[in-house]
């Protein structure tokens, strides 16, 4: 898995990085790949400034998101 990051700088240009590649070993369930999302942003310093994240269309991508919005609304309301 890549984790790529893209931002505006203080000179209000788009700045794009990768950030993490990360070896999910099988099976690819969605807690594992929440948990390499999550521990990714944390070790970045990003946790509280995602605004998107992208996946393709397996259904654990659709678990491991619906995990993740949860812990971001977990912490939103702190």
């Amino acid at each position: 898995m890549v984790f790529t990051a893209h931002f505006i700088n203080c000179n209000w240009r788009l700045q794009k990085r990768v950030i993490s590649f990360v070896h999910i070993p099988h099976p690819r369930r969605g807690v594992k790949i929440t948990d390499c999302i999550f521990k990714c942003l944390k070790e970045c310093g990003i946790e509280n400034k995602v605004f998107m994240i992208s996946v393709d269309n397996a259904s654990s991508n659709d678990v491991a998101i619906r995990i993740l919005k949860d812990i971001f609304f977990q912490e939103i309301k702190g």
